[in-house]
């Protein structure tokens, strides 16, 4: 009897991603990293300590061979967020995963994974668990449902009273010396339960208020003896966490929030603390520490350790430690910490928000880490390869994320000598032994394609009232060059004009409310970076309530430049925040928000926002949406583009074709929902623009792409993450034009080969089809019908099927219906197994935009269908019910070799829980008894 082969964990969108090949592939997004990222759990098989896995904040990651390299285990459909990950201390293989809405189980090392019912509610809001080390088959879970216990390794559960907890605790841990005792904290409460969690008492003698605990507390060798830590100091119990006495301060010049506590297995005087600065241990039981955490960092040589999140300490040889830090990845070290080992192949969590082409060698990738604010990261990764393979590339960037890297057209000849530029974070950096690196305006130069950095930031202002430096710019979002600015020779030297946006600071009186501004929210340097001036005048000050002393701010985020009249900038703000008098950040009355002009080379800006829509649309005076992502055409200049947004994740594309003066809704095709971050234009056709969502769960993003300047969007998404697009770049040197995208799982390519109908098959497929490439037989080529894809099924995955094809038709009932997107066949591997079916003709994925119903026919092209066949579909009862994932029978008709189904909007079959857009995946299933006597396409 047939069984699949490959038995992959419940797919989500990105688990198709980590299937395909490392280089873009034609009509398919494909990623080879980087690699890195943050990690938040640690767990170890206890019979093979070289089975590592690893808990990133959407994914599980796998290893064995003590992270050389990382296999990625997806646990649940669309899992964007992931809490907890826990092993079983008494099989290897028992693995508890939780996000908001249910625990997921393996039990067989991750391969395969089953969402826990047994009574347990959905969503629990899960924050924790916790396997009783003493007891076999005992677990805890904590959440915002309650306290729940399993004696059966989580077959079965049953809610417990959970008397004298103030809050179900967020942090809980297990007593490996007495069976029942648990410790469990919430802020900067810890309570402790003698009864297996029926009952708990608060400890006494911790310094309460403002000495946050989290996951900072661990038990010792000894009986008894607990250790918590918090605000730099050591507390110690010897009665089994009752009650506490301070032990002694770390004594260390800096120590930072300490985050975990990782207790000596055999030696109770040892211990270590891993915190946001670094990674320490104590040989004499706290009255003395040494950093070890020299090393657990993104480049080798560098003077600053990342923030450590978890750490494992091997039992049979305690001078292997395995570490994850914040956003660099995996590091171990085979000598307690002298030197560390980064183990990061595989490990692809990289959250990438900035990306450019060099213009005249395009092997030559450029990648910016973002939202690394305070830690040290990679800053700057850079491919040779055109993102074949990808390398940390910012030795002497004193960056930790970044937000825009641009390049200097006039310097590449060679991209050894060219000019790059990049704007991003540079807040300031602590080490353990006291030293500290001044911050800086997030402001960098290259003069040699990114080998060596250093920082541009004279003349924007700092802080030093702590003692080191820190920016009032705070955050830097975009830097743009004046393409008229050349140097000598004649003007064709280096750029000389450039323009810098971002956050900026205001602060004011607190009794009269009168402002400072203690930085702009743009400067410009006429020098290449030499020196910089402010130049926001006309963007708004913001207002201040004497009463409630609340303000809001008004930040600068896209800026872009006119390569025809450079004297010509525009710039989107975002608003966040409180207006006086209200409560209500989107219906505040009187702020001015949205697209701002300057036709003076940024000395003057004025409010160029009408048409553009209100956070509140019933409000006249309620702010303008802010715009977050804003491209100009460089063809047709007086074309622009921008995406509003409304704070909530909602964004709306408009188009301005008089230069901003007037703007108006260009945003058809676009889901509903998405998160617009980033939008670029075709360089020679100002129609050609693209999109990037970022996306959720329920709510998938993508990239969208419109040939008719807005008038229609296709999405172009297959391959991508479900948290999708936060930066675009565009190559238009190869013989297709080739797109870069950054996601928060490294940056994704396609090739884009012809589609004509954009419906996500290539047309040389579509051509291809049955009858001279007229898969549907209306005598009109598939090729040119967007409601129409022929493609190849994808087979079992097991070497099975992937020659026949299939045609797909949509017939709107409701709605436009009018075309079909990303259309694509999937492998039945791709899913878990559905007991007593086999699909070997695998199942077909797809999107419908501006749709509520339709009838979707599917012609299997050669095939033959007998008794035992049905339509089935892997989905939730509805969208937003993720827990409710299975596979299901889809109610269809069928004639001959032609299937058709009804999907509805929310409904059965529908993957994406907003309105007007249908999200599908689905095919032909045969029972395995049947199979099983001969009946096969």
């Amino acid at each position: 009897m047939y069984r699949h082969l490959l038995q992959l964990a419940v797919p989500s969108l990105l688990a198709l991603v980590l299937a395909v090949p490392a280089q873009a592939g034609p009509g398919v997004w494909t990623s080879s990293g980087p690699e890195g990222g943050t990690i938040f759990e640690i767990a170890v098989d206890p019979a093979q300590p070289a089975t590592v896995f690893l808990g990133a904040q959407s994914a599980v990651h796998k290893s064995t061979d003590t992270g050389l390299t990382w296999t990625t285990l997806n646990v649940a459909p669309y899992a964007a967020v992931l809490n907890r990950l826990r092993m079983s201390p008494h099989d290897g293989d028992l693995l508890l995963v939780t996000n908001f809405w249910q625990i997921f189980r393996s039990t067989d090392g991750g391969s395969n994974w089953s969402a826990l019912a047994g009574g347990l509610p959905v969503p629990g809001g899960f924050s924790e668990l916790a396997f009783d080390p003493t007891t076999p088959g005992r677990v805890w879970a904590s959440g915002s449902a309650g306290f729940w216990q399993s004696l059966d390794d989580g077959d079965t559960w049953t809610q417990l009273p959970a008397t004298g907890l103030t809050s179900m605790p967020l942090h809980v841990v297990a007593d490996p010396h007495v069976p029942g005792r648990l410790l469990g904290s919430y802020g900067e409460e810890l309570f402790r339960s003698t009864d297996a969690g029926a009952t708990w008492t608060a400890a006494t003698g911790l310094p309460g208020s403002g000495y946050y605990i989290n996951g900072a507390f661990a038990f010792t060798s000894t009986p008894g003896m607990v250790l918590v830590g918090t605000q730099g100091s050591i507390f110690r119990s010897v009665d089994g966490g009752a009650s506490f006495s301070l032990l002694a301060a770390v004594d260390l010049p800096q120590v930072g929030a300490i985050r975990r506590i990782q207790a000596h297995p055999s030696d109770p005087s040892v211990w270590w603390i891993a915190t946001n600065v670094g990674l320490a241990r104590t040989n004499d039981g706290g009255m003395s520490y040494s950093v070890v955490g020299q090393g657990i960092r993104p480049v080798a040589g560098g003077s600053y350790d990342n923030g450590v999140n978890a750490l494992f300490v091997r039992p049979d040889d305690v001078n292997t430690l395995y570490a994850g830090a914040d956003f660099t990845g995996f590091y171990v070290t085979h000598d307690g910490g002298t030197s560390w080992s980064r183990r990061n192949t595989g490990l692809r969590q990289a959250a990438i928000r900035a990306l450019a082409v060099h213009p005249t060698q395009p092997l030559w990738v450029f990648a910016g880490y973002g939202d690394a604010f305070d830690t040290p990261s990679d800053g700057l990764f850079r491919s040779i390869d055109r993102g074949g393979s990808w390398f940390s590339a910012s030795p002497s960037l004193e960056a930790s994320g970044l937000r825009t890297i641009l390049v200097d057209p006039n310097t590449t000849s060679s991209p050894f000598s060219t000019t790059l530029y990049a704007a991003g974070y540079g807040q300031p950096l602590f080490s353990m032994s006291g030293t500290v690196r001044d911050g800086n305006a997030g402001v960098f130069k290259s003069s040699d394609g990114g080998a060596t950095w250093s920082t541009i930031d004279n003349g924007i202002p700092f802080q030093t009232s702590a003692g080191y430096k820190r920016s009032y710019f705070n955050i830097a979002r975009t830097v743009v060059a004046d393409p008229s600015s050349g140097g000598a020779p004649a003007g064709t030297g280096p750029l000389q004009t450039l323009y810098l946006s971002g956050s900026g600071s205001i602060s004011y009186d607190y009794n009269t409310g009168v402002p400072t501004v203690n930085a702009a929210r743009i400067y410009k340097s006429t020098d290449a970076g030499g020196n910089w001036t402010a130049s926001d005048n006309g963007l708004p000050i913001p207002l201040y309530d004497t009463v409630t002393h609340q303000s809001y701010a008004v930040i600068a985020v896209p800026l872009v430049i006119d390569p025809v009249t450079p004297t010509t900038l525009y710039v989107g703000t975002s608003t966040s925040g409180y207006e006086p008098g209200y409560t209500n950040p989107l219906v505040s009355r009187g702020v001015i928000n949205g697209v701002f002009k300057s036709t003076d080379g940024g000395a003057n800006w004025l409010h160029s926002s009408v048409g553009l829509p209100r956070m509140n649309p019933a409000d006249p005076d309620s702010a303008q949406r802010s715009v977050l992502a804003l491209a100009l055409a460089p063809s047709l200049p007086s074309r622009l583009y921008a995406a509003t947004h409304n704070l909530l994740g909602d964004s709306v594309i408009f188009r301005s074709d008089d230069a901003g003066a007037s703007w108006y809704e260009a945003n058809n095709g676009i889901a509903p929902q998405s998160d617009i971050r980033a939008l670029i234009v075709d360089p020679t056709d100002p129609d050609i623009a693209y999109a990037g969502s970022t996306g959720s769960e329920t709510n998938p993003g993508g990239v969208y792409r419109t040939t008719d300047g807005g008038q229609t969007w296709t999405s172009y998404s297959i391959g991508l993450p479900p948290s999708a697009a936060s930066a675009l770049e565009l190559d238009l040197s190869g013989a297709v034009p080739r797109l870069y995208a950054g996601t928060r799982h490294g940056v994704f390519s396609i090739d884009q080969v012809p589609d004509e109908d954009a419906d996500g098959v290539p047309s040389a497929i579509e051509s291809g089809a049955p009858s001279g490439g007229d898969g549907n037989g209306d005598g009109i080529p598939d090729t040119v019908q967007a409601q129409v894809a022929s493609l190849l099924d994808a087979g079992d995955g097991a070497g099975r099927g992937g020659d026949r094809y299939i045609t797909i038709e949509v017939e709107p009932l409701q709605g436009a219906c009018a075309r079909l997107e990303n259309a694509h066949a999937l492998p039945a591997s791709a899913f878990p197994v559905d007991t007593g079916h086999d699909y070997p003709l695998g199942l077909v994925r797809l999107d419908l935009g501006n749709c509520t119903q339709a009838r979707l026919r599917l012609h299997y092209h050669g095939a033959g269908f007998g008794a035992g066949w049905r339509f089935r579909v892997f989905a939730p009862l509805t969208p937003e019910a993720t827990h409710t994932y299975a596979w299901r029978d889809l109610p269809f008709t069928r004639d001959g070799n032609t299937w058709t189904v009804i999907l509805t909007d929310n409904q059965l079959g529908d993957l994406r829980a907003t309105e007007n857009a249908m999200l599908f995946q689905g095919g032909v299933a045969l029972s395995e008894s049947i199979f099983a006597n001969g009946f096969e396409p």
